[in-house]
């Protein structure tokens, strides 16, 4: 009689211990869902969520490839991570859209600039890529400017506007469709589609390393740090090159530290797997403004 009293108590322990266990996880995760659990507590646990820039993002409503590009941006210093330009579409929030689209987009003018739709000849030595002369001038000055380095990234710079929010403008953006993936094609078609509100308007066009621009038209080339970064480059009036990696300062020096004669041949590796080795081509960017 007594060993069936002990095993009752037993059992009954047992009971109590997975009751208690059932409560806990009710109390961590609330009612089932479209077959998942629903968090409910403000406490979740890291490994289910991953942040950006403030925002909080369930790890299962994300695609892999965003998860490992948030992963890495998320361990990167907040200095770099101003220079990275792009940003996952399912980052993208309806705010950040709003503002995206109320950016009123012109292009920036000094008197010296204006000379870009006056044709000056230049020719250049230590093998410069050719020029047409309506090429805007390099002007760090301007760009750093407190009130302007945060509303420009290097697509933004490239297609020489300016916004007159802070924030990284993404290729499709202006057209109101966002290029999809980290590839050229999706990159290129969504830039594309931006020109009629670029500025007074830009068309981009492909081109080659040795064509020389025509009136009204500069060169850019794309790169790309697989799954990680794009890049765009802008050829100015003197031949050399310059970029603006996200927020960060205008400079016309490679990783090296090097002026940048050509982009496809400069130094794009700067450490830390940020790497643009994957160079997408050189574009002939045109204003179409009248």
């Amino acid at each position: 009689m007594k060993e069936i009293k002990k095993l009752l108590i037993c059992f009954f322990m047992i009971i109590l211990i997975g009751f208690n266990q059932v409560t806990v996880l009710a109390a961590n995760f609330g009612e089932v869902q479209n077959g998942k659990w629903d968090r409910i507590n403000d406490n979740v646990n890291e490994v289910d969520t991953l942040s950006y820039n403030g925002l909080l993002f369930k790890r299962g409503d994300l695609q892999l490839n965003t998860v490992e590009w948030l992963q890495w941006y998320n361990n990167l210093t907040d200095s770099v991570k101003e220079m990275i330009s792009y940003e996952p579409l399912e980052l993208e929030t309806q705010n950040q859209v709003d503002d995206i689209f109320s950016y009123n987009i012109y292009m920036y003018k000094l008197p010296i600039l204006e000379k870009i739709l006056d044709y000056i000849p230049s020719m250049y030595a230590n093998n410069l890529l050719p020029t047409s002369g309506y090429e805007p001038a390099y002007n760090p000055t301007y760009w750093n400017k407190a009130e302007n380095i945060g509303r420009a990234n290097c697509y933004a710079y490239a297609m020489y506007v300016l916004c007159n929010n802070e924030g990284k403008l993404q290729p499709g953006d202006m057209s109101g469709n966002r290029f999809t993936s980290l590839t050229k094609a999706s990159i290129i078609k969504a830039a594309k589609a931006d020109g009629p509100y670029l500025g007074g308007g830009r068309a981009l066009r492909e081109s080659t390393q040795n064509e020389k621009p025509g009136a009204k038209e500069y060169k850019v080339a794309l790169v790309i740090a697989p799954g990680l970064d794009y890049h765009w480059y802008i050829q100015n009036k003197d031949g050399y090159w310059s970029h603006k990696r996200g927020l960060s300062k205008v400079t016309n020096v490679d990783a090296d530290g090097k002026k940048i004669k050509d982009p496809k041949t400069c130094s794009r590796n700067y450490g830390g797997g940020l790497n643009y080795s994957n160079f997408c081509g050189y574009y002939i960017v045109k204003c179409t403004a009248k």
